[in-house]
């Protein structure tokens, strides 16, 4: 989805507030005094704060994508590293996404915001999915079980950043991290060797 010059600042805005006040706490208001508008002219590009949390997630969504296909390509099982290494440095650069994605508590009653969170996470489970499937693992655990570990890694990795109020270096951390994880997954070529 393609968003408007106005419309991304004030997704931008809003990201700024939420990093400041939490995602409960973002009203249309801040929004138009930060930008410097009337309030009724936010609800003009967004009817509401849901509909900006829904193309909030939309971008994250779209970032998501993109680094899968930059990264994921089937032939090493390094991609999954420099892909998972994206994502967080991604998040690095936008503290407020964390918020906004591993809030699980503002999705419950909001079923557009759940299902755009479920859609991502099922995207992003099928490509590190489809990765493993390519490099022909060989592991005694299934791939997506895999997967799970690996996506599960990063989410508490994230958590332990926001409660530490963002005092380490994420991306550095996230690259750390996923070198060694993935040492614990074998994977052969048809040919045995290993890649």
């Amino acid at each position: 989805m393609a968003f408007t010059v106005r419309q991304n600042e004030i997704l931008d805005v809003s990201l700024m507030i939420i990093s400041e006040e939490g995602v409960q706490n973002f009203t249309m208001r801040q929004i138009a005094g930060v930008i410097g508008i009337s309030e009724p002219a936010i609800y003009r590009h967004f009817p509401n704060k849901i509909a900006i949390l829904e193309a909030l997630l939309e971008r994250f969504g779209q970032v998501h994508r993109d680094l899968a296909s930059h990264h994921l390509k089937g032939k090493r099982l390094s991609e999954i590293k420099d892909f998972l290494s994206a994502i967080l440095d991604n998040l690095a650069q936008h503290p407020a996404l964390s918020a906004i994605i591993f809030s699980e508590e503002i999705f419950q009653n909001e079923p557009s915001l759940r299902a755009k969170v479920s859609d991502m996470m099922e995207k992003t489970q099928n490509d590190i999915n489809s990765q493993l499937e390519a490099l022909k693992i060989n592991a005694f655990l299934p791939t997506e079980h895999i997967t799970w570990m690996l996506l599960g890694s990063v989410r508490f990795l994230v958590a332990k950043w926001r409660l530490s109020n963002f005092d380490f270096d994420l991306s550095h951390e996230g690259k750390s991290f996923a070198c060694n994880l993935l040492k614990i997954v074998p994977c052969k070529t048809e040919e045995g060797d290993e890649k």
